[in-house]
C-alpha cells in the first residue's frame, strides 16, 4: 500500500497489515497544494509490472507551480522524473496496455509507461475529484460547479470509452 499525501514529498509504504515499510522521496521541497472541491496535491499509480507513477507540482517563489511526474521501479528506485506543461497536475490514472494518464486543470496527457508522449488532449476546466478506468473504460468523478444554490450536491459520474469520445 502507498500513500502520499499533501505537505511531503515522500511515498510511505505498508503491508497489508498496517506495517510501515519505508518511504521513497521524489519531490524536495514539499509538493503545491490546490484547494478546490477536493485538495488536490499528489496523486499516485501502479502499472501491471509494480512500478509506481506520482504526478506532483512544485512550487517556486513568485512563480507558477512547476508539474512534475515520477516513475519508481518496484524496489523503490527512482527511474526517471519528467516536467509537464499546463495547468496544476491533480490526478493520475494507469490504464488498459499501461497507459498514464494525468488530468491537469486544462489538459489531458497520455504517455506510455517510459514516460513517452501518447497524446493529449484540452479538456474544460471542471471539479475533477477522482480519475480511474473501469476495465477498459475511463472514468471522471465530477464536482458540481454551481454556485447558485447552497446546500451538498452529488457530483457526476462520467464514462468514456476513450479520453476522446463521451458515451
Amino acid at each position: 500500500i502507498a500513500v502520499a499525501g499533501a505537505g511531503a514529498g515522500r511515498v510511505e509504504r505498508f503491508d497489508p497489515q498496517g506495517r510501515a515499510l519505508g518511504s521513497w522521496t521524489f519531490a524536495e521541497p514539499p509538493p503545491a497544494c490546490l484547494e478546490t472541491g477536493t485538495l488536490d496535491a499528489v496523486s499516485l499509480g501502479f502499472d501491471s509490472q509494480g512500478a509506481l507513477y506520482v504526478a506532483y507540482n512544485l512550487l517556486a517563489e513568485g512563480q507558477a507551480p512547476g508539474l512534475w511526474w515520477a516513475k519508481f521501479g518496484d524496489q523503490g528506485h527512482l527511474l526517471w522524473a519528467h516536467a509537464l506543461s499546463g495547468l496544476f497536475a491533480r490526478h493520475l490514472a494507469v490504464g488498459p496496455g499501461d497507459r498514464i494518464y494525468i488530468e491537469c486543470i486544462d489538459r489531458l496527457y497520455q504517455f506510455d509507461a517510459e514516460g513517452a508522449p501518447v497524446a493529449e488532449y484540452p479538456v474544460t476546466p471542471l471539479l475533477i475529484s477522482s480519475l480511474r478506468f473501469w476495465g477498459e473504460r475511463f472514468a471522471l468523478l465530477v464536482e458540481p460547479a454551481n454556485y447558485l444554490e447552497m446546500g451538498w450536491q452529488a457530483p457526476r459520474l462520467m464514462v468514456y470509452d476513450s479520453p476522446e469520445q463521451r458515451e
